[in-house]
């Protein structure tokens, strides 16, 4: 045994004998656990357990010391104190209403030992430094034995939740001076009773060691029974998941390990016994029970990242779960021991909810106006000051005498804020008064998006090539709500393409609307596209059209020659781009324009051509550039040829 544990042995006997002299509490403290008798602690953290830490713990003497005190002249209080080998330390405290002896049975309801009040009963384990501020559970006694006031045999199982009622629980069992189990080897635990849950969850996963005597011993068969399970239970509820002891030769003191689940598949109590044979007998005796629930789920999505992407929030039996209100208005609260969620569902005014009805852009409630659907939704504290949210009734009931709400089943899809971002909290509600499993709603499945309204425009609808053109709009719901922060497209469609191209996205301002500026470069269409949110379905504007014109510039070497005698008509398009179609029309004396030459621009968007009058007159020349044969769209250049005989 280490300095510090003979210490804190030596520390601990002396305060039961101060406290012994005084006549307040006796003291029992074997020092070494006869070979006939056994003394043990097992507990079983499950995740989330603050005093465990989720792990698994197991003290035996005579390897570990474990005491006894009778805290109270009255017996009606005891605390069990571990001190363990590898420097652990733990005291359970397990107490029976006061002033009432701890006797065979089961005590539930269980608060802080120290704390409860004079009709309830106690318990309270802790150690390495852990503790809880409130405690809450129940265990049940199978035997236990008082010398006076001194305690001579225990055994017994225990669970705790630490804090809240429904806190992940530890369990196990005590055994102390009790015969043993299988003598000459020690088993641990003789008794695994699993804390009640609901249904769907596997219960934690606990070790049974068988551990030889003084001499060698051989194991044979192990095998688990059902004793008692429920009528409909298809699935064996009990399984080992991995052992080392069927068929074992065990040298003196030395161990196997048997693991065990407890994994039901109805509501209902379930008994059953893990037999270990071989040199030894040993019926390890088996429990466990599923209750309903009622369910709440939520998933929170965040693009921010800030919280965690997704969040499912189930609360059960042990949870403070209900829905008030009437056909008009449903509340539904959930609180567990981790978690607190209040969500109302409301109907426009003179209206009531229904199955099967969808209510779209609802307003906070109860803020929202006379033409809404009112939401709100709290999760763990947190709240909105304004939201914008829609939602769908899948089962709504009530008592016919009460009125009270009896079964309801909702979903929704909602936002925190005065205007729609892209971040949504997406859930589902179920609730069933009489304690059943309701069928939770497929939130995904779930389309709360309204019609969308957007409107473009093109600012100049025609300008010179090269110059800027604004497109501008906005976005609004049906209800001419603002959708600031959402992304939008902008599509190109020219003139010479079938496809309609990506050339801009913007985000919505806090008006909802949106500004791109973009280089004319062809005649062209554009339109606007918004993906959609959760509350808003997608939408694609109508088409603006936008004309763009090419700026020909263009001169005759001389205006004034002689017939038959060249000049040269040369120029360019302003724009300088290489290959654009250009043509040199001549008016004639009907006065209409007839094309007399086409050509492509150069390198340098130029053109020069040689030409000659082969009768005398005044002509007028005009040159245009032109996109395609179908589509004119160019400014034209014109200038004066005089040709005289």
């Amino acid at each position: 045994m280490s300095a510090w544990s003979t210490v804190r042995r030596i520390l601990v006997c002396s305060l039961a004998a101060t406290l012994a002299s005084a006549g307040i509490i006796a003291a029992a403290l074997p020092s070494e656990a006869a070979v006939d008798t056994q003394t043990f602690v097992t507990m079983y953290s499950t995740t989330g357990d603050s005093i465990g830490q989720g792990n698994n713990y197991a003290y035996s003497e005579p390897v570990d010391d474990i005491g006894g005190n009778v805290m109270t002249a009255e017996n009606d209080m005891i605390e069990m104190i571990v001190d363990g080998a590898n420097g652990d330390w733990f005291f359970l405290t397990f107490a029976s209403v006061r002033g009432e002896p701890l006797a065979v049975g089961t005590y539930t309801n269980a608060t802080r030992a120290s704390f409860r009040d004079d009709v309830s009963p106690g318990i309270d384990v802790a150690g390495d430094g852990r503790g809880c501020n409130k405690a809450f559970g129940e265990f049940t006694v199978r035997d236990i034995e008082f010398s006076g006031t001194d305690l001579t045999k225990l055994s017994l199982s225990f669970v705790q939740h630490c804090e809240f009622k429904n806190s992940p629980p530890i369990f196990g069992e005590v055994v102390f001076g009790e015969d043993a189990l299988a003598a000459p080897a020690h088993v641990v635990p003789w008794n695994v009773d699993w804390p009640s849950q609901e249904l769907g969850a596997s219960g934690k996963t606990v070790p049974v060691r068988v551990t030889a005597g003084s001499s060698s011993m051989q194991l044979s068969n192990i095998q688990v029974a059902a004793d008692s399970v429920p009528a409909d239970s298809v699935d064996f509820p009990f399984t080992i998941d991995s052992e080392t002891c069927a068929g074992a030769l065990l040298a003196a003191g030395s161990s196997c390990k048997i693991m065990l689940t407890f994994t039901p598949d109805v509501i209902g109590d379930y008994a059953g016994t893990l037999v270990i044979g071989g040199d030894i007998s040993a019926n390890i005796a088996l429990s466990g029970d599923v209750v309903g629930a009622t369910d709440w789920h939520q998933v929170t999505t965040n693009a921010s990242g800030s919280q965690d992407p997704t969040k499912e929030v189930q609360f059960g039996w042990q949870s403070t779960f209900h829905a008030t209100g009437d056909a008009t208005a449903v509340t539904v609260t959930g609180r567990s021991w981790d978690h607190h969620v209040n969500a109302t569902f409301a109907a426009p005014q003179g209206e009531t909810l229904t199955a099967g009805g969808t209510y779209l852009a609802a307003q906070l409630y109860p803020n929202q106006d006379a033409s809404h659907a009112g939401f709100a939704l709290a999760f763990d504290g947190h709240n909105c000051s304004e939201s914008y949210s829609s939602f769908q009734i899948d089962e709504i009931e009530f008592d016919p005498g009460t009125g009270a709400v009896t079964r309801f089943a909702g979903r929704y899809q909602h936002n925190c804020g005065t205007g729609l971002d892209d971040v949504a909290h997406l859930g589902a509600v179920a609730f069933d008064a009489q304690g059943g499993l309701p069928t939770v709603p497929d939130f995904g499945q779930f389309d709360g998006s309204g019609p969308s309204q957007l409107s473009v425009h093109v600012t100049p609808t025609e300008t010179n090539y090269g110059r800027r053109l604004d497109v501008s709009g906005a976005l609004r719901d049906q209800y001419q709500k603002t959708a600031a922060g959402q992304d939008v497209a902008l599509y190109q469609l020219s003139a010479v393409s079938t496809h309609w191209r990506l050339v801009g996205n913007d985000l919505t301002n806090a008006d909802g609307a949106f500004l791109f500026h973009h280089t004319a470069r062809t005649n062209a269409k554009y339109r606007v596209e918004f993906a959609g949110n959760p509350l808003m379905a997608p939408k694609t504007s109508a088409a603006a059209p936008s004309k763009v014109h090419r700026v020909v510039v263009a001169h005759l070497s001389d205006s004034r020659i002689h017939v038959d005698r060249p000049t040269h008509l040369y120029g360019h398009i302003e724009s300088r781009e290489q290959g654009i179609r250009v043509d040199a029309l001549v008016r004639d004396p009907q006065g209409h324009w007839v094309s007399f030459i086409t050509d492509t621009t150069n390198r340098q968007g130029g053109f020069d051509w040689r030409i000659t009058a082969h009768v005398s007159g005044t002509f007028r020349i005009r040159v245009v550039c032109e996109e395609t044969v179908r589509l004119k769209s160019g400014l034209s250049s014109t200038a004066t040829l005089h040709a005289r005989g």
